[in-house]
């Protein structure tokens, strides 16, 4: 109403700058989704960006606008992996310190992505991995290939999973409802500034 009464006389002028206020809003969403969940989680804020995508943009008929984050559990790799003698160390959440995944080491995936791997135990592999009967002389690259496979590749969690907690949206929120008065003030500003011109 207060929008209405201020643009009384510009044509169009609340469904103007409602969709222009509500898609110049949602980039800064994109950013803040980002940059939440980068404070809890350790990844890079490029790789959580990938995740996070403006799926919808308001119009004039339809004002509304949505950012979503959808994605895949994310390679323990990119978690700062680092290759110990024991295995590798990873640090997931920005809470905790690095932890080591005892046996697990570092190769390249079928589509020439660096990963970590585990070697999962079968009856005819346990006794050659993770286990006292292990040979001194033993090197994994040198056993027959029933001994060395099959390996699982091992993930830390989804973005998602950390950008839906309540903590993580609730600041989302707030900062939305911040950026979306500004952009309503400035995009009123703006309309109005270009009507004068024309007088």
């Amino acid at each position: 109403r207060e929008l209405a009464r201020t643009l009384r006389g510009v044509s169009n002028g609340v469904p103007r700058v409602l969709k222009s206020a509500v898609n110049k809003t949602l980039p800064g969403i994109r950013t803040d989704m980002a940059r939440e969940t980068q404070q809890r989680l350790a990844l890079k804020q490029s790789r959580i960006k990938k995740d996070i995508k403006i799926v919808k943009r308001a119009s004039t008929r339809d004002f509304s606008g949505r950012v979503q984050s959808k994605g895949q559990p994310v390679s323990l790799y990119q978690f700062g992996a680092k290759q110990k003698k024991r295995g590798v160390s990873v640090r997931v959440l920005k809470s905790e310190g690095r932890k080591t995944i005892r046996g697990a080491f570092i190769a390249r995936g079928k589509h020439g992505n660096m990963m970590v791997f585990w070697r999962q135990k079968t009856g005819d592999s346990a006794q050659h991995i993770g286990t006292k009967k292990r040979k001194p002389w033993m090197v994994y690259a040198a056993l027959p290939e029933r001994y060395k496979y099959p390996v699982e590749a091992l993930h830390g969690p989804r973005i998602q999973d950390i950008t839906s907690r309540p903590e993580v949206i609730q600041a989302v929120e707030e900062k939305g409802r911040v950026r979306l008065r500004k952009q309503i003030a400035s995009q009123t500003d703006r309309l109005l500034a270009r009507q004068r011109a024309r007088r």
